[in-house]
């Protein structure tokens, strides 16, 4: 997985991940991350493996949490905009029916 990415708070995943920032290095004007993690002094005495499993496994629901989010957030805007559509049409409604109400001159 390696590539542009953009738009993505790289500090905040790096913090999320459950590891430990001993360095953090941004070049072309912060575009470009060089992190130096290592495992947090909580995970020396565990399994390794088990720990980078739950790591993953808690990444993954927040991935998830925010795609849900995401879905959410455009259905939210999708219903706004219908409202708005309709109100425009109800709108262009009413000013059609005004202009026939009104008296037409001779």
């Amino acid at each position: 997985q390696h590539g542009c990415w953009w738009n993505r708070d790289i500090g905040k995943i790096a913090e999320d991940s459950g590891l430990e920032v001993i360095s953090t290095k941004r070049k072309h004007f912060g575009t470009t991350w060089s992190l130096e993690l290592a495992l947090p002094a909580e995970a020396k005495g565990v399994n390794r493996q088990q720990w980078l499993e739950d790591t993953r496994h808690k990444i993954a629901v927040q991935q998830a949490e925010v795609a849900q989010a995401h879905v959410e957030w455009k259905e939210r805007m999708r219903k706004q905009e219908e409202a708005r559509r309709k109100e425009e049409d109800l709108e262009a409604w009413r000013r059609e029916q005004r202009e026939q109400m009104k008296p037409k001159e001779s």
